[in-house]
């Protein structure tokens, strides 16, 4: 783990390897500080996930993170991808109208990317 000084970690370019089975997966009441403060999304996330990732010294390591911090690291990387936590949720799910309007246009697609559930490949990553 690269462990910073307020116990935070650094993982650079992370890599999911692999997930807990969808059995396994938990529940959580998500915010993100990227949306309006009173948002929350019901989200499922993998209770388990392997994660490869580079040192900021540029090693290459792996790492198991379960429980909140799988969570978290999901959340995050989940922005990599293009994907909020609204995209979990169906727009009539979303009580605010002008949010519903500003994310109307391609949230099927970011709606798909964000139940995917994919895998990196090693080799290719």
């Amino acid at each position: 783990e690269e462990e910073a000084k307020d116990g935070g970690i650094f993982l650079v370019n992370p890599r999911i390897l692999s997930r807990s089975s969808e059995v396994d997966m938990n529940v959580w009441t998500e915010q993100c500080l990227v949306l309006p403060p009173d948002f929350t999304a019901t989200v499922l996330r993998d209770s388990l996930i392997t994660v490869e990732y580079e040192t900021l010294e540029g090693q290459t390591r792996t790492i198991q993170l379960e429980g909140e911090l799988s969570r978290a690291a999901q959340h995050e990387m989940d922005h990599d991808r293009g994907v909020l936590i609204l995209d979990h949720v169906s727009l009539d799910e979303m009580s605010n109208d002008i949010m519903r309007m500003l994310e109307s246009r391609g949230h099927e697609e970011r709606m798909l990317r964000a139940y995917e559930r994919y895998i990196s490949d090693p080799m290719t990553a």
